[in-house]
């Protein structure tokens, strides 16, 4: 058995197909389609190494390209607008988990621990195992229908910060989960990044059979993928599957959570007229420490605060949210599962593209409760991480 295929020829045959079809009498919902499936195969040729690169045969009809570019950046600009008018809801979220009573250190773990190095065959046993214990018949049927299509690729990506990608063609309702080989140490992060993808396949999944709302901008798209990669960890450490290098990873999860809380708030204290269409990426560390410095107490030094070009407010939203609130739902799904199921449900068909006031309310919990569930499920890891701010 055989996880990943390199063969990744499906990009370039199902860009030109697209780029056939955009030019016929579809409606607009399939238009949309087949425009969002194009700039993400775009993206995805983008990104790889030169010897797989086929952006310069793809880019061929430069009207495409320009169409894809112009919609993308209005999405974007939208989503930036309405984060500005919900800063105070993100503030206080964030705030929420930030307790001053908290006394948090994450630590690097400084044993060095044997990278694992596991066959296709054992990782897709646990992996198989993993969906078993936990009843989720959809998650097993979609690893399978993974692995039986060679819907997995392995390959070498460039300048990409992300372990993999999970594409959608929503056209020809198809999907594919690719591994950028070059930031995977050992299997145990390779099968965790794999569960993290198939949360996407999952989430898309459930919510097409469902007919509820789902767009890859919503600053909630990587809530039900945290889920299944934290959850997955939980489960090799409950179970003493290279538990080890498992609560290494887990760490690693609540440092990058609190990361991400972090550039949240730093966000939402850049004044508007900088935030809005991303100004302050064009500015200078100086300058921008000094805007920010006149909206809130910044406790760093000018050479530990992070470049401009380094914030990405969307992107910290989306991890910030989704490990944040995977950490609460699961933590919820132990203690309190006929709380956790109709939380969940209501999370999955409200949910939008912004933090809207009272979100959470709406779905039935409160910030300081949200907080406390999440302070108990990282006091209870056997990480045994304390935070400082």
């Amino acid at each position: 058995m055989e996880l990943f295929t390199n063969d990744i020829s499906f990009i370039e045959k199902q860009t030109n197909y697209l780029k056939e079809q955009i030019h016929h009498g579809y409606n607009l919902e399939d238009k949309t389609s087949i425009i969002n499936s194009l700039k993400n195969l775009d993206c995805i040729s983008h990104y790889l190494n030169a010897e797989n690169n086929l952006l310069k045969k793809i880019e061929k009809n430069k009207d495409i390209i320009i169409k894809l570019n112009t919609r993308d950046k209005k999405l974007h600009s939208k989503n930036i607008d309405n984060s500005i008018e919900n800063k105070t809801e993100h503030l206080s979220f964030v705030s929420s988990i930030f307790n001053d009573s908290k006394d948090i250190c994450i630590p690097i773990l400084s044993e060095y621990l044997e990278e694992e190095f596991l066959s296709d065959e054992e990782m897709y046993e646990i992996m198989s195992d993993y969906f078993l214990s936990i009843s989720d018949t959809m998650g097993y049927e979609i690893l399978k229908k993974t692995v039986d299509e060679n819907k997995m690729y392995m390959v070498e990506l460039d300048s990409f910060s992300f372990n993999g990608i999970t594409f959608f063609n929503t056209f020809l309702n198809d999907f594919r989960v690719i591994i950028d080989e070059a930031t995977i140490n050992n299997s145990i992060d390779l099968m965790t990044t794999i569960m993290h993808e198939m949360g996407h396949v999952i989430d898309y999944a459930y919510l097409e059979n469902n007919s509820v709302y789902y767009s890859t901008k919503s600053i909630f798209i990587e809530t039900l993928s945290s889920m299944y990669e934290k959850d997955f960890l939980d489960y090799l450490i409950r179970n003493s599957i290279y538990k080890r290098k498992a609560i290494e990873r887990i760490t690693d999860f609540y440092r990058n959570m609190y990361d991400e809380l972090n550039y949240i708030a730093l966000s939402c204290n850049i004044p508007d007229n900088l935030l809005r269409r991303e100004k302050y990426k064009r500015v200078t560390r100086e300058k921008l420490y000094g805007k920010v410095s006149e909206e809130a107490e910044l406790l760093v030094p000018l050479e530990e605060f992070p470049l401009p070009q380094s914030l990405d407010m969307m992107e910290s939203l989306e991890y910030g949210y989704g490990k944040a609130l995977a950490t609460y739902f699961l933590r919820l799904k132990k203690t309190d599962y006929d709380k956790y199921q109709d939380e969940f449900s209501k999370f999955m068909e409200l949910r939008t593209d912004y933090f809207p006031k009272n979100f959470l309310e709406k779905i039935g919990t409160k910030q300081n409760t949200l907080a406390q569930t999440i302070d108990e499920e990282i006091m209870d890891s056997p990480c045994k991480i304390i935070i400082k701010k």
